[in-house]
């Protein structure tokens, strides 16, 4: 199958991608790669085992979502 992406993640300078917690976690900006729809963080470790993966970036409020 072709899994290609159709956008552009503007990604910051010095991000870290969380190892723990879900999208709730993130802070202002920061850009994380998640497991499946549980909003997992993906790690080396539990990648394998994920359906799909998910993006999501922090927004500035909480009410905003990710």
């Amino acid at each position: 199958m072709d899994f290609s992406l159709t956008s552009v993640f503007v990604v910051p300078v010095g991000n870290t991608l969380p190892t723990t917690g879900s999208s709730e976690n993130l802070t202002n900006g920061q850009f994380g790669v998640f497991k499946d729809r549980s909003w997992t963080a993906a790690t080396a470790g539990n990648i394998s085992t994920a359906s799909f993966i998910e993006f999501g970036q922090g927004r500035p409020t909480s009410y905003l979502g990710t």
